[in-house]
Protein backbone atom coordinates (compact mmCIF):
# COMPACT_ATOMS: atom_id res chain seq x y z
CA UNK A 1 0.00 0.00 0.00
CA UNK A 2 1.39 3.40 -1.01
CA UNK A 3 1.80 6.11 1.58
CA UNK A 4 0.41 9.53 0.75
CA UNK A 5 1.51 12.95 1.98
CA UNK A 6 -1.13 15.65 1.52
CA UNK A 7 0.13 19.23 1.59
CA UNK A 8 -2.12 22.28 1.72
CA UNK A 9 -1.06 25.13 -0.55
CA UNK A 10 -2.10 28.34 1.23
CA UNK A 11 -0.32 29.11 4.50
CA UNK A 12 1.39 25.71 4.54
CA UNK A 13 3.46 25.20 1.40
CA UNK A 14 3.17 28.90 0.62
CA UNK A 15 3.80 31.47 3.32
CA UNK A 16 0.79 33.43 2.10
CA UNK A 17 -2.86 32.95 1.20
CA UNK A 18 -3.24 33.28 -2.57
CA UNK A 19 -6.80 34.64 -2.34
CA UNK A 20 -5.71 37.43 0.01
CA UNK A 21 -2.76 38.19 -2.25
CA UNK A 22 -5.05 38.42 -5.27
CA UNK A 23 -7.48 40.71 -3.43
CA UNK A 24 -4.70 43.05 -2.34
CA UNK A 25 -3.19 43.05 -5.81
CA UNK A 26 -6.58 43.84 -7.37
CA UNK A 27 -7.33 46.83 -5.13
CA UNK A 28 -3.84 48.23 -4.61
CA UNK A 29 -3.84 50.38 -7.75
CA UNK A 30 -7.52 51.23 -7.59
CA UNK A 31 -9.12 51.19 -4.15
CA UNK A 32 -12.56 51.51 -5.75
CA UNK A 33 -12.20 47.89 -6.88
CA UNK A 34 -13.17 46.91 -3.33
CA UNK A 35 -16.78 47.53 -4.36
CA UNK A 36 -16.43 45.17 -7.31
CA UNK A 37 -15.04 42.53 -4.95
CA UNK A 38 -17.97 43.01 -2.58
CA UNK A 39 -20.38 42.67 -5.51
CA UNK A 40 -18.76 39.36 -6.52
CA UNK A 41 -18.97 38.08 -2.94
CA UNK A 42 -22.64 38.98 -2.54
CA UNK A 43 -23.54 37.75 -6.01
CA UNK A 44 -21.76 34.39 -6.01
CA UNK A 45 -19.70 33.94 -2.85
CA UNK A 46 -16.10 32.78 -2.68
CA UNK A 47 -16.38 30.70 -5.84
CA UNK A 48 -17.28 33.69 -8.01
CA UNK A 49 -14.70 35.82 -6.20
CA UNK A 50 -11.91 33.30 -6.86
CA UNK A 51 -12.97 32.81 -10.48
CA UNK A 52 -13.09 36.53 -11.25
CA UNK A 53 -9.84 37.31 -9.44
CA UNK A 54 -8.10 34.51 -11.33
CA UNK A 55 -9.20 36.19 -14.56
CA UNK A 56 -8.24 39.71 -13.43
CA UNK A 57 -5.04 39.20 -11.42
CA UNK A 58 -1.93 37.53 -12.79
CA UNK A 59 0.05 36.22 -9.84
CA UNK A 60 3.72 35.67 -10.45
CA UNK A 61 3.63 32.12 -9.15
CA UNK A 62 7.41 31.71 -9.21
CA UNK A 63 7.83 34.68 -6.86
CA UNK A 64 5.36 33.51 -4.22
CA UNK A 65 7.14 32.82 -0.93
CA UNK A 66 7.35 29.12 -0.08
CA UNK A 67 8.23 27.42 3.16
CA UNK A 68 11.52 25.70 2.41
CA UNK A 69 11.05 23.47 5.46
CA UNK A 70 7.86 22.10 3.90
CA UNK A 71 9.56 21.72 0.52
CA UNK A 72 12.35 19.75 2.22
CA UNK A 73 9.80 17.45 3.87
CA UNK A 74 8.08 16.92 0.52
CA UNK A 75 11.36 16.07 -1.20
CA UNK A 76 12.36 13.68 1.60
CA UNK A 77 9.02 11.89 1.59
CA UNK A 78 9.00 11.70 -2.21
CA UNK A 79 12.42 10.03 -2.12
CA UNK A 80 10.98 7.54 0.39
CA UNK A 81 8.28 6.57 -2.11
CA UNK A 82 5.41 8.66 -0.82
CA UNK A 83 2.78 9.91 -3.24
CA UNK A 84 2.60 13.68 -2.84
CA UNK A 85 -0.79 15.35 -3.13
CA UNK A 86 -1.26 19.12 -3.22
CA UNK A 87 -4.59 20.11 -1.69
CA UNK A 88 -5.93 23.60 -2.22
CA UNK A 89 -9.04 25.67 -2.23
CA UNK A 90 -7.24 28.15 -4.50
CA UNK A 91 -8.32 28.54 -8.08
CA UNK A 92 -7.28 25.49 -10.11
CA UNK A 93 -4.79 27.28 -12.34
CA UNK A 94 -2.79 28.42 -9.31
CA UNK A 95 -2.37 24.84 -8.09
CA UNK A 96 -1.41 23.66 -11.56
CA UNK A 97 1.20 26.41 -11.93
CA UNK A 98 2.71 25.51 -8.55
CA UNK A 99 3.00 21.89 -9.69
CA UNK A 100 4.83 22.98 -12.85
CA UNK A 101 7.43 24.81 -10.77
CA UNK A 102 7.64 22.25 -7.95
CA UNK A 103 6.86 18.87 -9.57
Amino acid sequence: MNKVLVIDLDNTFLKIDTLHTQIISYIINNPWHIFIILKWIFKGGRTLLKNNLANKVNLDIASLPIRTSVLNIIQKKKSEGYIICLATGAYETIGKEILKIYP
